[in-house]
């Protein structure tokens, strides 16, 4: 479900029809084994257990011809 609310709103983003539209940023806190999922979900398991206050952060960004990208 997370991933999904992840894209979901990425994909409201581009489309313009996040809410409120002024929303600059999402924010989650998780326990390691859901930090060990979502890395897991985008290609990587290092390392196996994450330290206290790991963080995986993803940016919407749009480039020069209007296309949004994720970094």
């Amino acid at each position: 479900p997370l991933l999904r609310e992840i894209t979901e709103a990425m994909r409201a983003l581009s489309a313009g029809t996040l809410q409120p539209a002024s929303r600059k940023a999402f924010l989650y806190s998780a326990h390691e084994l859901n930090v060990v999922a979502m890395a897991r979900v985008l290609g990587t398991n290092q390392p196996a257990i994450p330290l206290y206050g790991s963080a995986i952060i993803l940016e919407t960004l749009q480039d020069e011809d209007q296309r949004y990208y994720v970094r």
